[in-house]
């Protein structure tokens, strides 16, 4: 990497349109933040376009190592100032290295010409929070499922609480996002894919989830479930029972559980 440099002002002004969403949807850009998601940033070819540090991380010790062994010889490298960092940051004790990527989404068509009789892929249907869909994408990485679709009505991927949330998880496994579920989900089936829908009082998720062939799962808001034109495509509904009074479960901690039962009786 480049020995870092002041941040020119067009460099630092191009840096905060990146916190418009408008702006990260219509150029596939995005700023990611943190040592270790920019390091694993970094070990994706053609990601980072550019890093931003500032001096008193470059100047810790990980600041050191970290500028020693960053990426290419020639990725750019820019000195951001306290107050720019505040201005760029998402998080209020930033560690103090940013980096601009290009967001690794996956095209539609990938997920589709995906091959195999044992396929979990994952819907999300109008999830708005961040952090839930952040954690939702780390829990599918770890479970080794096969994709995430994102519908149109769910937050975009390129937020920054959902990005941060994933803990680098976004490179480890096919998103697609901005996905018309309701156009998707029969090329899927007709494809061998079984519908399964989560929803208080469907069948016992053990049971339903077990054994073999490919599956799509799909899971609503905590608020509203599934929009009626993506429930209607269910094959079959799956709950997961619980003895507590709350009325439901926070929709990520769902997901877990019922990739947990999947992915151990595939």
């Amino acid at each position: 990497m480049n020995t870092p440099i002041p941040i020119p002002s067009g460099k630092f002004k191009a840096a905060r349109l990146l916190l418009n969403k408008k702006h990260r949807l219509e150029t596939g850009t995005c700023l990611i933040e943190g040592k270790r998601f920019v390091a694993e940033a970094l070990g994706r070819p053609g990601i980072v376009e550019y890093i931003l540090v500032t001096r008193r991380f470059a100047q810790t010790p990980e600041g050191v190592e970290f500028l020693a062994g960053a990426g290419r010889p020639d990725l750019p490298a820019y000195f951001i100032t306290e107050q720019q960092l505040g201005q760029l940051a998402d998080t209020v004790t930033s560690q103090g290295v940013l980096a601009a990527i290009r967001l690794p989404a996956a095209d539609h068509s990938e997920i589709l010409r995906m091959k195999g009789d044992r396929l979990i892929l994952v819907a999300l249907d109008g999830v708005a929070d961040p952090g839930n869909i952040g954690t939702i994408i780390r829990t599918c990485a770890w479970f080794g499922i096969d994709g995430v679709l994102l519908s149109e009505r769910s937050v975009e991927l390129s937020n920054p609480k959902l990005l941060r949330s994933t803990m680098g998880a976004v490179f480890h496994l096919p998103i697609a996002t901005g996905v018309n579920l309701a156009g998707m989900i029969p090329v899927l089936r007709a494809r061998g894919f079984r519908i399964l829908a989560a929803e208080a009082g469907g069948e016992p998720a053990g049971s339903l989830l077990r054994g073999g062939g490919n599956k799509l799962l799909l899971f609503g808001s905590e608020a509203h479930g599934l929009s009626p034109v993506v429930r209607e495509f269910a094959d079959a509904t799956f709950g997961i029972a619980g003895s507590g009074r709350i009325e439901s479960l926070n929709v990520a901690v769902a997901v877990g559980i019922a990739l947990d039962i999947a992915v151990s009786l595939r």
